[in-house]
């Protein structure tokens, strides 16, 4: 702060450089950031929420704290050697895929896309119509009509049931057919935990 006596100037805030001007002094620059940092952090965490209800997705936030590799051993910990826990645990995988896979659309939607290979993507688990129908003779060693594929792909229950057979009972695993969204909550880590628990 500043005051005027006469033609001179006492100055509390400043000091003067070697070429004889006023400078700010360091130590005033160091207490104007810290009376100004409880505005930052307000900020940013407002801006994270904001983030947060926008995409209606909040587990971006654990992984700033928490590496995923953790989450998965921690969780995989607290199943093991319990075949039921082991099951709940592959679902909830299977349920985190279509969360991400649909973007938060309902199967009733009857979602369909065009993929970035100039595909038709379609339902709640983004099948495309070959994938179906070559995983689907896979596991049931009959041959499905690309009809009927894109029928199934639609179709919620049969839809997990063809993931659940891919991503646990085939080599393919998950990162396969879903890249993006098993490369965005480390789904591969997990399955293949769950996997080992269950042999």
């Amino acid at each position: 702060m500043k005051y005027d006596i006469g033609v001179y100037k006492v100055v509390r805030d400043y000091s003067r450089d070697s070429g004889g001007k006023f400078v700010e002094k360091v130590s005033t620059r160091v207490k104007r950031f810290v009376r100004r940092l409880p505005v930052y952090v307000m900020v940013v965490s407002v801006s994270v929420m904001f983030l947060g209800m926008l995409t209606n997705n909040f587990a971006f936030i654990e992984r700033w704290f928490v590496p995923l590799e953790y989450v998965a051993v921690a969780e995989a910990a607290e199943v093991a050697g319990q075949p039921d826990k082991i099951e709940a645990a592959k679902r909830k995988v299977i349920d985190e895929l279509e969360k991400c896979e649909s973007a938060g659309l309902k199967e009733a939607d009857g979602i369909a896309i065009l993929d970035t290979n100039n595909v038709g993507s379609y339902g709640p688990l983004q099948f495309q119509r070959k994938t179906v129908m070559y995983y689907y003779e896979k596991m049931t060693g009959n041959k499905i009509s690309g009809r009927d594929a894109l029928i199934l792909a639609l179709q919620g229950d049969k839809a997990r049931e063809l993931a659940y057979f891919i991503i646990y009972k085939t080599d393919s695993g998950i990162d396969n057919d879903w890249v993006r969204c098993a490369a965005k909550y480390d789904l591969t880590g997990k399955v293949e935990l769950l996997k080992e628990l269950s042999e």
